[in-house]
């Protein structure tokens, strides 16, 4: 029932908003492609190569409309060219945006569709001298960024660390604002404290998709966050927060007897902005979670005792001039530290290391050449034999290119 009630208050919400049928949308396009050769030199080599070339596309297609009330209101849809590892032709584009939105002054945005949840956002803010690291420590992943050219599709398959980089147990921990379908209301910004609230009833279920079913998948899954971006003077700073809740899988006769851990995630970044200068960085605890589930209690292994996954990180930079300028470089770098406790087969805690360096220099507006250095550790308590490695360590070497329409 409270789930019935949501989504009516959501729809009452725009239709209380509503605006006259004679409004005109102006419809715009906008998009970013970028491209990035990879060298790598690391311990875990067997079978791989030393290089190789990624690439991501996305095209931003918007139709808004203002009415005389002040209301502003619209849609708006992202395209992706996917990844393709298959034969040529193979490739295939998606979506991970396909939303509508109505926004007042003086009451607020509300946005309904398939978006991601308050956290990818605004937590992650960007650091320009990759264009690609985050207060929340993804750099690309997925899309290009140091970690895909050190990941599970690309490592030994007996290396415990290496195949989760950046993996679903050690790095990626904001999972949880998948693209999924949900709603998202968002506060008037006062002072430059804004706060966002978010419910989604699968993080695996968007667009078409009707997914009922209750055994599998994390569901019911909200987040409440708050944001404090200011100006004093020359100085900036940007703080915020978040909170992740949800619900597990009910338990069926296959479950596990003790259940599976509850879905718990906390976020926190901070960035400081001085004359050109920038200096902050982000924390997050995932809990017990992992990718779209939870970690059982209790395997047909034993009873696995699970601690927190956290990520840290701190970064700073240095532009030589503004960020839209051309002939402008941004100098930066980072620290980023991963754990967790392993698998129930293989149980130990995972730790993973990242020192980062790069320059970003901006040839034009909206054209950029990136340069990055990162050197990883991966480290794993589990025990090592001839069918699991439970160590690595190398370098990944970058050169991106990033365009923006």
């Amino acid at each position: 029932m409270k789930r019935i009630l949501l989504a009516g208050s959501a729809a009452a919400a725009l239709m209380a908003m509503a605006a006259p049928a004679s409004a005109q949308f102006v419809v715009s396009m906008r998009g970013d492609m970028e491209f990035t050769a990879g060298y790598i030199d690391r311990q875990q080599d067997t079978g791989l190569r030393d290089s190789e070339f990624a690439n991501r596309f996305r095209v931003d297609i918007r139709a808004d409309a203002k009415a005389d009330n002040g209301l502003q209101y619209g849609v708006r849809l992202r395209l992706r060219a996917l990844t393709n590892s298959s034969a040529a032709g193979g490739a295939t584009v998606d979506y991970d945006r396909a939303l509508a939105y109505a926004s007042l002054p003086q009451f607020g945005r509300i946005d309904v569709g398939t978006i991601p949840g308050y956290s990818d956002g605004t937590f992650n803010t960007m650091w320009e001298y990759d264009q690609c690291q985050t207060s929340g420590g993804w750099d690309c992943a997925g899309n290009g960024g140091w970690q895909d050219f050190v990941s599970s599709n690309n490592a030994n398959t007996n290396t415990d660390v290496s195949n989760k980089l950046p993996g679903t147990n050690v790095y990626n921990t904001l999972s949880r604002q998948g693209n999924a379908t949900r709603f998202v209301y968002s506060t008037p910004v006062f002072n430059g404290f804004s706060a966002s609230a978010s419910y989604a009833p699968r993080v695996d279920s968007s667009g078409t998709d009707v997914n009922l079913v209750a055994t599998t998948g994390i569901q019911d899954v909200y987040e409440i966050g708050a944001l404090y971006d200011n100006k004093f003077g020359d100085i900036r700073f940007r703080v915020n927060g978040s909170y992740i809740g949800g619900s597990n899988p009910k338990l069926t006769s296959s479950s596990p007897a003790n259940g599976y851990y509850s879905v718990q995630q906390y976020n926190a970044a901070i960035r400081v902005d001085y004359q050109g200068f920038a200096i902050g960085g982000g924390y997050v605890n995932d809990g017990k979670c992992t990718s779209n589930s939870c970690t059982a209690k209790q395997t047909s292994a034993g009873y696995f005792k699970a601690d927190d996954h956290t990520v840290w990180n701190i970064n700073a930079q240095y532009a030589t001039g503004p960020l839209n300028q051309a002939n402008t470089i941004v100098f930066g770098g980072g620290f980023l530290q991963a754990r967790d406790s392993g698998t129930a087969t293989v149980p130990g805690s995972r730790r993973l290391n990242d020192w980062q360096v790069a320059a970003n220099y901006i040839i034009a507006p909206g054209l950029s050449q990136v340069f990055e250095y990162d050197y990883f550790t991966a480290r794993s308590e589990g025990v090592s034999s001839s069918s699991v490695i439970t160590k690595d360590e190398g370098s990944v070497f970058l050169l991106r290119t990033n365009l923006s329409f």
